[in-house]
C-alpha cells in the first residue's frame, strides 16, 4: 500500500480541476477513488486501498446502523477518477459541493498516510483556527500516544 505525505496548496480551475502534486500522483496509480470525507473534505484512495476498504465495510450487516452510515457516506458517494496528461484531477460537482470546493479558489491537498484529503482552503483554515493544544493532547491521550514508554 502507498504511503501519502505532504501538504500542498493548489488552485482549482474554472472547470473544477486541480493539479495533483506529482509526489502524490506517482503513488496513486492510474485509477483511484474519490469520496466524501469526514469533516467536509474529499477523501482520495488508491484503487487497492479502496477495494480493501469497501470489502471491510460490506462485511458488516446492513442491520448495523453504524456500518450503513459509513457505507452511505463513503461507498455511496464514491467516484472512480484518474488524472489527465497534465496531472489534473477533475473533481465531480457533487463532491465539490459537499466539500465546499469552489472554482478559481485555493485547495489544500494533504497526504494522510493511507489516503489523500482535499479541503477547501477556507474550511481548512477554520479547522486550524478552532484546533486547540488541549484538543490535540486529548486526542493523543485517547489513542495512547501519551503513555510513557517502558524503560529498556
Amino acid at each position: 500500500m502507498s504511503l501519502f505525505t505532504g501538504f500542498f496548496v493548489h488552485n482549482m480551475d474554472d472547470k473544477g480541476r486541480l493539479i495533483l502534486p506529482a509526489k502524490l500522483r506517482l503513488s496513486l496509480g492510474v485509477r483511484f477513488y474519490l469520496t466524501r470525507g469526514i469533516g467536509g473534505c474529499v477523501f482520495l484512495f488508491s484503487e487497492d486501498h479502496w477495494r480493501s476498504l469497501v470489502e471491510k465495510l460490506t462485511r458488516f450487516s446492513f442491520f448495523d446502523k453504524n456500518a450503513v452510515l459509513l457505507q452511505r457516506l463513503l461507498v455511496g458517494g464514491a467516484e472512480e477518477a484518474s488524472c489527465d496528461k497534465q496531472g489534473r484531477l477533475a473533481i465531480p460537482l457533487s463532491l465539490r459541493e459537499y466539500a465546499g470546493l469552489k472554482e478559481n479558489d485555493d485547495v489544500v491537498i494533504m497526504g494522510m498516510g493511507d489516503r489523500i484529503e482535499i479541503w477547501s482552503k477556507e474550511r481548512w483554515n477554520k479547522f486550524e483556527e478552532e484546533l486547540t493544544p488541549e484538543e490535540i493532547a486529548k486526542a493523543a491521550e485517547k489513542l495512547g500516544f501519551l503513555e510513557t514508554s517502558p524503560e529498556l
